[in-house]
């Protein structure tokens, strides 16, 4: 970028001109004169504010839009600019000088006001201060919403601070990272980048500066160039440094790590006053160097752990080996600990210079900055948020041999995490303080701006205490955290209250003030835990540096004792769903059940937690560390087991002496009336001396929830977290693997390991659905029922997890385990569970043992997961003590569950009025920006459950409920009274392809006296095919079946059980069917063509494409007997059934066409730009049809392009595969 210099040597609009140029951008230029800032902003302008103050001259550089790519000036001055008055597909750009240097907000401020000035055109601006450029980007928006009047919706993107100057040889000083930036919006990198984009046009070009602007490129370009460096880096340790695989991953996984926090912090000016500390400590190294390799070893161990672990004054050969300009700056180095400074055995190797040069040569190429984006600005620079999109986004932890192994995580964006943290919030303040405050405040208090929390909190004149108590209590767990992001969204809102609060109170905070609530919140309130060490660290960092961001600190308060809180008992590296010690599953939770807690063993329990707590918040004052707590823990968890068997001996002992008894007749009775106590604690005490075994053998204690966070599960009455919140793994059920030993893992996934890899896969997902059936023992409940008028012994919740369960559905069942009587789930997660097979398991879990409150879907993606993801919140676990008598019967009982569709991005919707209205809305509501489904448990339970086999077997929620078209609860709702389900139209037929089958075996060679058989839906090509059009023919297998033999039922109508893009109910005769089909027989036989027609309209089309199963990989839908048996078909009026069976005779004899022919619509056109154009016989039968129902012309449209869509979407999505 050579014309970088330009805007230190040239006139401002010549530089401006160059660099466009440079960048091979067109542009319409439109004037070489500063303008009015008037002129430009008009009445926006305020010459009074602060921020316009700033700016001093303003240049309205030009337009680029199509003309201009065609060489076609279209405007000569901004005057005609302002005269567009509709959405212009054009960037306008300006030159901006400013008067002094802003702050990010103020340039946000200022990009904001130029937007807002040219609504119908994205505005760029490039600024100058001194020798300075910095460059603003705004996405398009709009500025009024139907639900918050005036709100912007676009995004600032900021690129700041590029250094235009030289040096005293005249070479450029700009950063490389900002060098990598301005490059990346040139032309020829926009289509190096996406070789689709030939960038010929204006949205070809905004669609490239969208990606840069977004920091998509910044991130993909970083995450490649770490992961380079990484595999560099442990080739480069294993195995000639270290042998073990893992240690030398998570030994160069730590260089890094601290290589990165010190490029953080160094922003600060906290070293030696210099924000390039570390590039410049590497400079005075290759200077200086006296002996060759020393820099790992000699220069940067010292700074880690020594200066920054407060230890420098006592090492005299930091004095002995660095230059005399950092004998005394080192000693003022802060005081950092918090885990990422402490040596351990990953960090014994010692690497190379040239090893060096490429780590520097890595993190030269970017600019870091501490401060995260918020929801409305965006700076290209590394951030801790973005390195944590950056590890989240890593494949297999320990990958040297690219396997190619996802490891399930997702990357959770900002609108989402706010919207979750927000609404969680209200649910969990409700339950801790239920006769306080109204939902209205909550809402409020939780979604509103501070100053409008302020107006709030007056309004309302609520009592503070009580509610800074209440956020404070609040603790809240991330059961697969990541890189810690969810967990920061929960302090982020906790120190946004609370500051409210206390600013209501006259006690403004400063940024040390929340710097210290910061550290108070992650010390009591905040717990994680990631099955990945390196997800771990990652949080550990993204913490540390959150807590620090705004705080300023004096030398003596940087060194005098431990800046940051030890994280080690608040971020655990274990497995979430299982807890084993050996190969136990263990907890403790279970063993306090019905028992009396024991005073010593509680004693020193909290003598424990306390002494844990201190350390965390400040690890100099305990005289201990992690070591020596964790040997400690041990300890004391070793002498509550044995109190645990002494007690439990002692019970047996006492419980023994009942032989001999008498009943209350006088007569002596056999036997100890205890014998089952006794035995139940007998097998304790045996379970509980293994775990004593394991313990000794390994002399550690693996993670347990119970043991790691005991201060939430043993020292309370009522054990367990208030809220839990997070984003599971997204791990398909043919990947679900043991991940705690990464290198095991890495093996396991290669291809050579591909039989031995599903045989551990069955036997683990076996082990976590026993694990599942033990946290929750009612889901062994069976009961006695009739199927086929056979009596059987049926499970009534299924007799496992469903084999094809993903694991985020063993996280959405074991995790709630955790919560307290009082607390809240909140999960985002992938939709499939809604409407696949496996989900009706969790469906029925979360409606019998949940208050499932809502499940929030939006339709506008704000993160590229290759998930589709809804958010939902429910209870704590309910109804989990029923006796064995009522689970048999039990169905769901609770409040209306809202299922809302939002038609805005969740920043949007994260707004206080528009959830209230939500909240309230008592019926099906339709607005232009959501809609809400309301459905009782009852009408959930009912609508899933098969009656044929007595059992739940789930609904399609989500295609039914979440995205089903607007016209399908239209035609609901206008045929209320037209509209029945088949099941009340048929009896339940024999199964030909049961029974009777038993009797038949196929023929080739049929006579006269065998039976046709239609065995497959592949020979069909109309509604009705007569018993001589049927081609394969079955015949009795001996004569002995024919004295017994019980003629076949002729079924009235069959169902396809597979749906393909001919969509039609088949007519039945004198022939068997085959197991392709589901079939029935109408109570009236009179109406059964009237029926068929029905059944055969284009209603009837969308409402199998809307309650039809999950998709098979070819675009095929799923509609077995419960889809069947309740498809609603509307009632035709028995005054139109000549009419109707007279277009229903015509109809049904011919071959029936994929549906968009039937519909008259092209393929490969949008389908809404086409005018519906449906066969003659289907627009009579289907205008009869809607003729019942009452729709409008419009309605009558929109059913035929909502059928077409559906169609439409379902085999483009197969299609893509």
């Amino acid at each position: 970028m050579n014309s970088i210099i330009k805007f230190n040597t040239e006139p401002f609009i010549n530089a401006l001109k160059a660099f466009f140029d440079e960048l091979k951008v067109p542009v319409n230029y439109l004037a070489d004169e500063p303008a009015s800032l008037v002129d430009i902003l008009g009445e926006r302008y305020k010459a009074t504010n602060e921020t316009h103050k700033l700016i001093a001259d303003v240049y309205a550089l030009g337009m680029v839009n199509d003309a201009i790519f065609e060489g076609t000036e279209t405007f000569k001055d901004i005057a005609s600019v302002k005269k567009i008055k509709v959405d212009y597909d054009g960037l306008l750009i300006f030159g901006v000088i400013l008067k002094k240097q802003p702050t990010r907000s103020q340039f946000a401020e200022i990009t904001r006001i130029f937007n807002q000035a040219f609504p119908y055109t994205p505005v760029t601006i490039v600024f100058k201060n001194n020798n300075y450029i910095s460059i603003s980007n705004s996405e398009r928006f709009k500025y009024k919403q139907e639900w918050r009047e005036g709100e912007k919706v676009g995004k600032v993107s900021l690129l700041m601070n590029v250094d235009c100057s030289t040096d005293s040889l005249g070479k450029l000083n700009t950063h490389q990272g900002h060098k990598r930036i301005l490059k990346a919006i040139s032309i020829d990198a926009i289509k190096e980048y996406d070789r689709k984009n030939k960038v010929a046009n204006f949205s070809d070009l905004y669609k490239g500066w969208q990606q840069v602007f977004n920091t998509n490129v910044l991130n993909e370009q970083f995450y490649k160039d770490y992961q380079e460096l990484s595999v560099k880096l442990i080739r480069a340790i294993y195995p000639s440094k270290i042998k073990d695989k893992l240690k030398a991953h998570q030994g160069a996984l730590n260089l890094l790590n601290r290589m990165m926090f010190v490029c953080f912090i160094q922003k600060k000016g906290w070293l030696m006053n210099d924000p390039e500390f570390l590039f410049h400590f590497w400079q005075e190294y290759n200077e200086t160097k006296d002996s060759k390799n020393s820099f790992h070893e000699k220069w940067i161990n010292k700074v880690f752990f020594k200066a920054f672990n407060g230890k420098a004054f006592n090492d005299p050969e930091i004095f002995k080996i660095l230059p005399a300009k950092y004998h005394t700056a080192i000693l003022e180095f802060p005081y950092l600990n918090g885990g990422l400074f402490s040596p351990n055995d990953e960090d014994n190797f010692v690497l190379e210079d040239k090893v060096f040069a490429d780590i520097y040569n890595f993190l030269q190429g970017y600019i870091f900055t501490i401060s995260e984006d918020t929801a409305d600005e965006i700076n290209l620079e590394i951030n801790p948020e973005l390195l944590g999109k950056m590890y989240e986004g890593m494949i297999n932890a320990t990958d040297l041999n690219d396997v190619d192994a996802e490891n399930g995580i997702v990357y959770t964006e900002r609108p989402e995490i706010n919207f979750m943290t927000r609404r969680s919030f209200v649910e969990v303040l409700n339950k801790k303080l239920p006769n306080s405050f109204s939902r209205e405040f909550l809402y409020h208090f939780c979604f509103d701006k501070p100053i409008a929390k302020l107006e709030l909190l007056k309004k309302f004149k609520v009592d503070i205490s009580e509610l800074k108590i209440a956020i404070l209590s609040i603790t809240a767990l991330d059961p697969s955290c990541g890189s810690g992001s969810m967990l920061i969204g929960i302090i982020q809102l906790q120190v946004e209250l609370i500051r409210t609060i206390d600013e209501y109170d006259g006690k403004a905070h400063t940024p040390k003030d929340d710097f210290y609530l910061k550290k108070q919140i992650i010390s009591e309130s905040i717990y994680g835990v990631d099955i990945k060490e390196w997800a771990v660290r990652i949080a550990e960092l993204r913490f540390w540096l959150y807590m620090i961001a705004e705080a300023e600190f004096s030398t003596l308060e940087l060194t005098k004792e431990p800046l940051l809180p030890n994280l080690d008992f608040k971020l655990r590296q274990g497995n979430s769903l299982m807890q084993e010690i050996g190969n136990l599953d263990f907890s403790i939770k279970g063993l306090f059940k019905g028992r009396k807690r024991n005073a010593g063993a509680s004693r020193k329990l909290n003598e424990f937690i306390k002494k844990k707590k201190d350390f965390i918040a400040n690890q100099s004052e305990t005289k201990t560390n992690y070591k020596k707590l964790k040997e400690e823990e041990l300890v004391v968890f070793k002498e509550f087991i044995k109190e645990i068997i002494f007690e439990n001996n002692s019970n047996i002992i006492r419980l023994s002496k009942g032989n001999g008894q008498q009943d209350i007749f006088g007569s002596e009775k056999k036997g100890n009336l205890f014998e089952a106590q006794i035995e139940d604690l007998e097998k304790e005490n045996e379970q509980l001396n293994k775990i004593l075994s394991s313990i000794k053998s390994t002399g550690r204690i693996p993670f347990s929830y119970d043991i790691d966070f005991m201060e939430i599960f043993l020292t309370k009455e009522d054990s367990g977290f208030d809220l839990i919140i997070g984003n599971p793994p997204y791990v398909r059920q043919e990947d679900i693997l043991p991940a705690e030993d990464a290198v095991e893992l890495e093996r396991l996934l290669l291809p050579k390991n591909k039989a031995e890899k599903a045989d551990v896969n069955k036997t683990y997902k076996e082990k976590l659905s026993a694990k599942v059936y033990e946290t929750y023992p009612f889901l062994k409940t069976k009961a006695k029922t009739q199927i086929d008028g056979k009596n059987k012994t049926i499970d009534i919740y299924g007799s496992k997890v469903p084999g094809r369960s993903d694991l985020y559905v063993y996280f959405q069942l074991l995790i709630p385990s955790l919560l307290n009587t009082s607390g809240t789930f909140c999960f985002i997660i992938s939709n499939s569970w809604l409407d696949v097979e496996y989900g009706g398991f969790v469906q029925q879990f979360l409606l019998k043992h949940t208050q499932l409150h809502a499940i929030y879907d939006c339709n506008v993606r704000s993160f590229s997961a290759k998930v589709n993801t809804i958010i939902y919140f429910h209870s704590a676990i309910i109804n989990s003590n029923l006796t064995d008598n009522q689970y048999k019967t039990f169905k769901p009982v609770g409040e209306t569950i809202k299922f809302v569709m939002n038609k805005a991005d969740y920043t949007d919707t994260a707004f206080a009025p528009l959830l209230l209205e939500q909240e309230h809305c008592t019926l099906n509501t339709f607005r232009q920006h959501y809609r809400i489904i309301l459905k009782t448990p009852q009408e959930l339970w009912t609508e899933g459950y098969d009656e044929e086999a007595s059992s739940f077997i789930g609904d399609k929620w989500g295609g039914k409920w979440l995205h089903s078209p607007e016209i399908y609860f239209n035609i609901l709702l206008k045929g209320v009274d037209k509209i029945c389900k088949m099941k009340d139209l048929i009896t339940y037929s024999q199964r030909n392809t049961l029974e009777a089958f038993d009797y038949f075996e196929e023929t080739k060679n049929p006579n006269e006296k065998d039976i046709p058989f239609l065995d497959s839906s592949k020979i069909l090509n109309k509604i009705y095919h007569s018993p001589k059009e049927i081609s394969h023919h079955i015949k009795l297998k001996s004569a002995k079946y024919k004295q017994g033999f019980k003629k076949y039922k002729i079924a009235d109508v069959l169902s396809n059980r597979f749906i393909g893009d001919r969509i039609f109910f088949v007519q039945g005769d004198d022939y068997v069917v085959g197991d392709t089909f589901f079939v029935a027989e109408f109570k009236e036989k009179k109406n059964k063509e009237l029926y068929l027609a029905s059944l055969n309209s284009t209603i009837s089309i969308l409402n199998v494409l809307v309650t039809g199963r999950k998709n098979m990989g070819d675009g095929v839908l799923l509609f077995y007997g419960p889809e069947f048996r309740n498809l609603q078909i509307v009632l035709p009026n028995i005054k139109n059934k000549d009419r109707i069976e007279k277009v229903y005779s015509k109809i049904k004899n011919r071959q029936i066409n994929v549906v968009l022919d039937e519909l008259g619509f092209i393929a490969n056109e949008p389908i809404r730009n086409q005018q519906p154009n449906p066969l003659n016989d289907r627009k009579d039968l289907d205008n009869i049809i809607f003729d019942e129902l009452g729709l409008t012309q419009m309605e009558r449209n929109e059913v035929y392009w909502s059928v077409a869509e559906l169609i439409k979407q379902r085999f483009d999505k197969a299609a893509s595969r």
